[in-house]
């Protein structure tokens, strides 16, 4: 009995181990494949081209949402899901909220991205981790209307696009936006520096001495802005510390009907 045992299992042995193996195809490898992670793409230029668009054929990361909130005019926050970014609007610098048009950019950043959908191509963050994004409200280049109408400069430090650089110059040109104050002052220059900057923006502001007379052959050409807030009830001139919050531009002769004058930069 125990030899016909061995017999048996002998033989049961044999034809296990003698089980052809499965064919492989010619030159792949007899070892088992592994699933391949995919490699993270690596940053690259993608500055845009003459037309304002990314060119399709270079690696990049995208956000498709709609923006939650705009914190200035270069500055926003874009919902993706459950998801939010901080986008800073690459190749850009928009005035500081405390300067001249710093809240006039804040809103015309608003206006153009509205409620719309937007999509964010990128590559990098900056050195508050906030994602550095070129704009896209459907074939709209945002990051370049910005400084085309004056709302913005091309921040030539960390950027050198041609397209951004020549829509700074046209906008200058016409004395669009911030480009209506000959003393305008870089908030890249502002930001180093921001008393002198208050100083010397005031000191552009127009004094009562030089105001022209109110009847004139072109009235239009001679309106003085000067500034309120949202809440106050006093009008200011440029640069004054009352406008760190909030600062709206209005004309003299309105401000002049609705609120009263400060006493601490003392406006026209």
């Amino acid at each position: 009995m125990a030899t016909f045992g061995a017999l048996l299992v002998a033989i049961v042995w044999g034809q296990y181990s003698t089980e052809p193996t499965q064919a492989q195809p010619a030159g792949a490898s007899s070892s088992i494949s592994q699933p391949v992670t995919p490699s993270r793409t690596q940053p690259v230029d993608l500055a845009p081209n003459a037309t304002g668009r990314v060119s399709s054929s270079a690696p990049r990361n995208t956000i498709n949402g709609t923006v939650a909130s705009v914190s200035d005019g270069d500055t926003l926050v874009v919902a993706e899901g459950d998801r939010q970014y901080v986008i800073r609007l690459q190749g850009i610098d928009a005035p500081e909220g405390s300067q001249p048009f710093g809240f006039v950019a804040t809103q015309a950043l608003t206006l153009k991205v509205g409620q719309s959908p937007v999509q964010v191509k990128w590559t990098e963050h900056d050195k508050y981790n906030r994602v550095l994004g070129h704009i896209y409200v459907g074939e709209r280049y945002i990051n370049r209307e910005m400084v085309a109408d004056g709302y913005a400069w091309h921040y030539k430090e960390y950027s050198t696009d041609a397209d951004l650089a020549a829509a700074e110059v046209a906008a200058r040109v016409k004395r669009l936006g911030l480009w209506q104050d000959e003393h305008a002052i870089p908030p890249w220059d502002y930001r180093h520096s921001p008393p002198l900057a208050v100083e010397t923006t005031e000191a552009a502001a127009p004094r009562p001495s030089t105001i022209a007379p109110a009847k004139s052959a072109s009235p239009e050409s001679e309106e003085i802005m000067v500034y309120v807030t949202r809440t106050g009830s006093k009008y200011h001139r440029a640069g004054c510390r009352h406008l760190s919050k909030s600062r709206i531009p209005i004309s003299l002769s309105e401000a002049q009907g609705r609120y009263g004058r400060c006493s601490v930069c003392n406006p026209p």
